[in-house]
This record gives C-alpha cells, structure tokens and sequence, in this order.
C-alpha cells in the first residue's frame, strides 16, 4: 500500500484508544493517554508509505437526537453501576460499566487534531 491514501474515521480509534483507559475516562480524571493508540497507528501507516487522511465528525445530528438521549441515559447508567461495582471491590464488573459509560467527546477529537497537526506531513 505504499503511495496510498487512507481515510481513517477518527472517532473509531478514539474509542478503541479509550477502551485502555475506560475508567479513569469515565470517572472525569485529566487522562489524554488515549490518544496514543490513534498516534501510533497513524505513525505505522507512515512509516510504511501510507498517508493517513483522518476524518473527524461533524456535529450533532438533529436527527439523531433522540438516539443520542438515549445513548446518554445508558451511558450514565453504566456509570453509576460501574461506581457502585468499584464500591463493592468488583473491579472486572466495574470496568466492563466503564467502557460502555465513555463517551469520546468533541474535546477529546480536539486533542487528537492538536497533536496530528505535529505530525510530520508528507513531501
């Protein structure tokens, strides 16, 4: 694939990247680890002559509000199971409620740009 253009849908790797850290994620602690995943991909594409294209979403869909109330609801739920689950020493159950409480925000897309636009670019 050297020479090739790749489109990459950031938010699916933003959401693989936060996977590894679902819980300090979930529980609002400062954490930009997640980002890594994403950066080491684009920098293997690189490395083998890929240039990596990343896409980030647009906005809300007006459309899409009601499936992204309930996407909220569940995601807050899934909080605070995984906060009680945590309480009752249940680690394992508490990360499996975490990663389904994470939500990849706008502001954790604008880290990923703010680093991307340091990469290197291309000749």
């Amino acid at each position: 694939y050297k020479g090739k253009t790749l489109g990459i849908d950031a938010y699916v790797w933003l959401h693989r990247g936060a996977y590894a850290y679902a819980q300090s994620i979930a529980l609002g602690e400062s954490n930009t680890r997640y980002i890594n995943y994403a950066i080491h991909r684009i920098r293997m594409l690189q490395h083998y002559g890929v240039t990596p294209y990343v896409v980030f979403d647009g906005g809300l869909l007006s459309a899409k509000k009601a499936t992204e109330s309930d996407r909220d609801r569940r995601r807050k739920e899934a909080l605070a199971a995984g906060k009680k689950a945590l309480q009752e020493g249940k680690k394992s159950l508490a990360r499996d409620y975490f990663i389904k409480a994470v939500d990849v925000t706008p502001a954790m897309a604008f880290q990923l740009i703010k680093v991307t636009k340091c990469l290197p670019t291309p000749d």
